[in-house]
């Protein structure tokens, strides 16, 4: 491996009578042994999104040149263990994940020793220096600006008696912290349907995503300044799109953003006082509808409302255009289920 580091260990008690007694805490690994603290990656995320301005292609595996940071916390020192506070850890060509300045493994044989580890993709989103009492990390997102699939993972690795437990890879699963949305368009009738323009309104477009690993090494997460849009047309299109007319046993469709994209937004409330979360769309030149999005039901469960929107989840709105008997628009969605959202194969 390159980068290579050696940490020659100082004894710091001469060998007297008087002195030895007191010298009882020993280090491991011995100075001869190289033992780094290193990342490596399997195949593929379920859903990892390219660092890209407004909505985001689903990706189905890291691809060379993506990067996390990662903050490290030793116990037997109180400190961060990475220098600068943190590693910036990159995939290369080679398909091997590497950081500078490549750290070892120091534990004691108290017995009570540990590392804790709190990931935060991508590396551009993560602040310079994390909290250390517990260990957490502050991001702001804003998705009027950019938007990335902000998530993070967390991991504390303790004492073993066994030096190979000790020193194997710490596998890292990565949470969403965002709620993934799109809206898909179907025309059941049989003339075309002009849609002038989609648009969302009145939502959390920003707000600090704030980090913390737990004593059990899983990870929560809460938002804090959060920052609601109520004056602008958001995550939409104002020009002209021609949704066909159905053809025969086949609906004529319209996917926004595109297919395989998604619009990733702060997890809201969307049944409050302080504001109507809507979709509006206007049609055909004089068409217009505006749909509360309290008032949408869950597709596989009709008796429960979409209230809010959820970290980890993708959110599909349907709506289906019907004009050859009237303007008839019905909206489901569909969750996306929370165990996708991790990224099975990253490993410290």
């Amino acid at each position: 491996m390159l980068n290579r580091v050696t940490f020659i260990l100082a004894a710091v008690c001469t060998l007297t009578l008087s002195t030895l007694a007191g010298c009882v805490k020993t280090f491991d690994p011995a100075p001869e042994q190289d033992n780094p603290i290193q990342f490596q990656a399997g195949a593929g995320s379920l859903l990892l999104n390219d660092d890209v301005t407004k909505s985001s292609v689903v990706k189905s595996s890291f691809a060379a040149g993506d990067a996390f940071t990662v903050y490290g916390w030793h116990k037997r020192n109180e400190d961060l263990i990475f220098s600068g506070n943190k590693a910036t850890v990159t995939l290369g060509n080679n398909g091997t994940w590497t950081y500078p300045n490549i750290k070892q493994w120091e534990w004691d044989d108290t017995g009570t020793d540990y590392y804790d580890f709190l990931a935060i993709y991508p590396a551009t989103s993560a602040p310079a220096t994390p909290e250390t009492s517990p260990l957490s990390a502050s991001v702001s997102y804003n998705a009027v600006s950019s938007q990335f699939d902000l998530m993070a993972s967390g991991l504390r690795r303790s004492y073993d008696a066994s030096m190979s437990v000790r020193q194997a890879v710490v596998p890292l699963h990565f949470t969403h912290l965002l709620c993934a949305i799109r809206v898909v368009i179907t025309n059941k009738g049989t003339s075309p349907v002009t849609l002038n323009s989609l648009y969302f309104r009145e939502l959390v477009v920003s707000g600090t995503v704030n980090v913390t690993l737990r004593n059990d090494g899983d990870i929560t997460s809460s938002l804090t300044d959060l920052g609601r849009d109520t004056n602008n047309d958001l995550f939409g299109f104002t020009e002209d799109k021609t949704v066909p007319a159905k053809n025969g046993s086949v609906d004529g469709t319209y996917i926004f953003p595109e297919e395989n994209e998604y619009d990733l937004l702060i997890p809201q409330e969307l049944n409050t006082v302080y504001a109507n979360p809507v979709l509006v769309l206007h049609y055909n030149g004089t068409g217009s509808e505006t749909i509360y999005l309290k008032d949408i039901k869950r597709q596989d469960d009709p008796t429960r409302l979409i209230n809010k929107w959820e970290a980890g989840v993708r959110y599909t709105y349907y709506v289906d255009f019907n004009l050859d008997g009237g303007v008839q628009v019905t909206v489901i969605t569909t969750e996306w289920d929370n165990v996708t959202a991790q990224t099975p194969g990253i490993m410290l």
